[in-house]
């Protein structure tokens, strides 16, 4: 619904880069340096969704995992596999195979989440997909876009990074 805003309200145009960001974790001030780097990257148009990782401290089935290939384009890595909350057991065999915690940072071009609405939707104004959005699925954006995008990238964060998620 934001990507039909931005596009019908402001004329944002479909090579515009969109970074979506979290407003609940708890990080140094280099996560948005990193950030950037999504933003940058998600300009260069090679992937369908950027993604920042971290590396894992445990096994977790909280978090998304995003399993990096070896290789380096631009700013970014490609990714082999993203995977949104695997069962804890899972979750380990994907650590030992260098999957990163997603962040919750995506970062993509206006025009790829346009074309999706037009594919579910038939519709990408802002008024229409508004008025239609009860017809959307009820999943999140890891489920309904990232784990089925063809090309992903990761950027790699290094520094301190904790979902807060809940005031507990």
């Amino acid at each position: 619904l934001s990507c039909a805003y931005l596009a019908s309200r402001f004329g944002c145009e479909p090579n515009e880069p969109v970074l979506v960001m979290p407003i609940d974790p708890y990080v140094s001030d280099s996560y948005f340096e990193r950030a950037k780097l999504v933003g940058e990257a998600a300009s260069e148009g090679l992937s369908d969704v950027v993604l920042m990782g971290v590396e894992p401290t445990y096994p977790s089935a909280k978090y998304g995992y995003i399993l990096p290939k070896q290789e380096g384009i631009g700013r970014s890595i490609p990714v082999e596999r993203f995977i949104e909350k695997p069962s804890e057991e899972d979750a380990a065999t994907l650590i030992e195979r260098g999957a990163l915690w997603n962040c919750g940072i995506f970062g993509f071009k206006l025009g790829y989440v346009l074309s999706i609405l037009e594919r579910k939707l038939g519709a990408t104004s802002f008024d229409e997909v508004r008025s239609r959005y009860s017809e959307l699925e009820k999943i999140s954006f890891d489920y309904g876009v990232t784990e089925k995008a063809k090309h992903v990238s990761v950027v790699g964060y290094s520094g301190s990074w904790k979902d807060i998620g809940t005031w507990n």
